[in-house]
């Protein structure tokens, strides 16, 4: 196992969100997904790497850096990518998987989930539109699943992705630039 080192964000947010930086708020919803993270499905959906869920985009913050919302503590590591857009963003399935959730969730905003097979999963977070349903079969190239937004905990307009293996969060560069069993 190696080390690494990730940086500090310091994010402000609104009046209107200080609700959602609660404890409470956090642990129920990690809960909830934890309960959909820990879903197994033993056919292995995708082949070779990864694609970026957008074109053309701005990475705004990476995987594993700290957060402090409005100079408090330290409470959290990001657990994805942000791509900075515009509400509208396409988005688009960076592999082939299965669509298990959608719905909108107090931190996230409007949110998608895609299970690829072998406890890989996918999310999408903060999103203005989604354009699939529960149990579509999501292919990467042209579709797009959903649309960029500022819904949930955000400051403006982008996508949060999130890869998920058995619940762990990864580091979605990861399954970019290598190719997994």
């Amino acid at each position: 196992m190696g080390t690494a080192e990730y940086g500090l964000q310091q994010i402000n947010v609104s009046e209107e969100l200080l609700p959602l930086l609660a404890s409470e708020v956090r642990a129920s919803e990690d809960e909830y997904l934890t309960q959909i993270f820990t879903l197994y499905t033993p056919e292995k959906q995708w082949e070779g790497p990864f694609q970026y869920p957008v074109r053309e985009a701005v990475v705004t913050a990476v995987y594993g850096d700290s957060r402090s919302y409005n100079g408090g503590p330290v409470e959290i590591f990001h657990t994805g990518i942000d791509f900075g857009g515009t509400d509208g963003t396409p988005i688009f399935a960076p592999a082939r998987g299965t669509v298990i959730f959608t719905g909108t969730l107090n931190l996230r905003g409007q949110t998608l989930i895609v299970d690829h097979g072998w406890g890989v999963m996918t999310a999408y977070y903060h999103l203005s539109e989604i354009l699939v349903q529960v149990g579509d079969v999501v292919l990467p190239g042209d579709q797009v699943m959903a649309r960029g937004g500022s819904t949930g905990l955000s400051t403006g307009p982008h996508l949060h992705w999130d890869v998920r293996v058995n619940d762990a969060a990864v580091n979605p560069v990861r399954w970019v630039e290598s190719s997994w069993p």
